[in-house]
């Protein structure tokens, strides 16, 4: 059976589980320091309105 491809939202859900489980290993930290700061990330990311400039432009006319 073919593994199902996952949507951006799993993605992000996988990669987040790696780092705490990397950062479980590594310090002293126990789970709710970890929920604290990681919700506290989180609300920062959320609320600072951070825009991302994109370098690549798209031509709608094919250059020939």
């Amino acid at each position: 059976m073919a593994k199902q491809e996952v949507g951006p939202g799993e993605k992000f859900a996988e990669e987040i589980l790696a780092v705490c489980c990397r950062w479980w290993e590594e310090s002293d930290l126990d789970e709710e320091q970890m929920m604290s700061f990681g919700v506290a990330a989180l609300e920062h990311f959320c609320d600072s309105e951070i825009v991302f400039d994109s370098e690549i432009t798209f031509n709608e006319e094919e250059e020939e």
